[in-house]
């Protein structure tokens, strides 16, 4: 649980110096991939809290983040929950344009979620880029924090009410 900690970074760049990181882990960690989203978090004022371990884990280990977690025998929902968090932030860092965006939030944010996974990929893409496109990151950012799922007007009914029978046909027409 080092990575619960308000800055593991200085622990992880021991581990490393003295090998241990490279014994416990043979496969690259990105430290200094870390280290900014460390910057990042404080720049976007994310609290720490109980789950901020597993946004850490996705920037120390970046793509390998899932095998790894499977290698250590993370839990099932924790091994899901950080190869979800990894599958956002890659999309997260296409999302700057009004389609990809939406399509983005519309897949990883829940602004009800504690754990929202948008606003943990925002925070992990943006360190893999060094924290470039300030101001890209903070508009998706308050996006993120703010969007609400909406609820697709039409239904089943209302197909029926155009002469559509009822079948597998109504969900494709939706």
């Amino acid at each position: 649980k080092l990575l619960n900690a308000p800055d593991p970074v200085v622990a992880t760049v021991a581990m490393g110096n003295t090998g241990v990181l490279g014994e416990l882990f043979p496969e690259t960690a990105a430290i200094e991939s870390l280290r900014t989203l460390m910057t990042v978090e404080r720049r976007f004022d994310v609290a720490c809290g109980d789950r901020a371990w597993r946004r850490r884990w996705v920037a120390l280990f970046d793509q390998e983040s899932g095998s790894v977690a499977r290698r250590m025998k993370l839990s099932g929902k924790d091994t899901k929950s950080i190869e979800a968090l990894n599958a956002a932030a890659l999309a997260a860092a296409n999302a700057f344009e009004p389609i990809p965006c939406n399509r983005f939030l519309h897949e990883f944010a829940n602004a009800t979620d504690p754990d929202c996974p948008a606003v943990g990929a925002v925070l992990i893409a943006s360190a893999r880029e060094g924290g470039d496109r300030t101001s890209g990151w903070s508009d998706l950012m308050e996006r993120a924090r703010g969007w609400t799922v909406r609820r697709f007007p039409l239904g089943g009914a209302d197909v029926q009410r155009l002469g559509v029978e009822d079948g597998p046909r109504i969900g494709t027409l939706l």
